[in-house]
């Protein structure tokens, strides 16, 4: 029927999330990486946020993730992540 509008679909097709996400660990050091990463990254694109960030070198995590302790991940290409 042309010009039909869909219907939308009844409530439950529509997934729900779950209650209670699983965290995806993360080591230390793959945060630590990220975090000098990102600040490589902002002192040529955009030096004035790096003083926005969270003190003390501390980036918060997304509440997916929980940190645990560990180096780099080993699939980092990056020269710097070895170090």
């Amino acid at each position: 029927m042309p010009g039909a509008i869909a219907s939308t679909p009844p409530r439950s097709c529509i997934r729900q999330p779950p209650a209670q996400l699983q965290k995806i660990p993360v080591t230390g050091g793959q945060v630590r990486f990220e975090r000098e990463h990102l600040l490589r990254k902002l002192t040529v694109r955009d030096p004035a946020r790096i003083v926005r960030l969270e003190p003390a070198g501390q980036l918060a995590l997304h509440p997916l993730f929980v940190q645990v302790p560990g180096p780099v991940e080993s699939w980092e290409k990056d020269p710097l992540a070895a170090s």
